[in-house]
């Protein structure tokens, strides 16, 4: 749907509450696109092989016509030419110290998990309880485990 304005989309309710202005996981192409601006890449067909579209730095992905995850791995968090961002606390790179921080300044329950990639690399996912938005640190260093290390690389959600 072409709209004269871009939709405003604030992370925090996203990160918080797991909404992405009008859109939820589970939703079907056809409603959102009846619903939500055009993406600026796929949603020009409803086959299935039209799977991830494209809204700035913000992929959606489906699976059989129906929204199954909206990932972010570019943390410019671009809207593209149908979303306004509103960024909150990821205006700026962070570290996952920085963001439990924030979180917890937030009174924004988590749950925080460490996991080994491979014999030396280590990565760091917080899970918001609320929403079950996931956010993915890794660490630039092998072998590091000081969470100054740790920077963010992606925010995910499945639902």
């Amino acid at each position: 749907m072409k709209f004269n304005f871009p939709i405003d989309v604030s992370m925090e309710d996203f990160v918080k509450n797991g909404k992405f202005d009008c859109i939820k996981i589970g939703q079907t192409k056809e409603y959102i696109l009846h619903n939500f601006p055009d993406p600026d890449i796929g949603g020009l067909s409803m086959s299935h092989k039209d799977n991830i579209w494209v809204y700035g730095s913000f992929e959606f992905f489906f699976y059989k016509n129906i929204l199954t995850q909206i990932y972010c791995e570019d943390l410019a968090l671009f809207g593209g030419e149908g979303l306004k961002i509103d960024k909150w606390i990821f205006g700026k790179p962070l570290t996952l110290l920085e963001t439990v921080k924030e979180l917890n300044c937030n009174i924004i329950d988590f749950s925080l998990t460490h996991k080994f990639v491979g014999s030396s690399s280590q990565v760091a996912q917080i899970t918001v309880s609320n929403s079950n938005v996931t956010l993915g640190f890794s660490s630039e260093e092998e072998n590091e485990r000081d969470c100054n290390c740790f920077r963010l690389r992606g925010i995910s959600f499945v639902g």
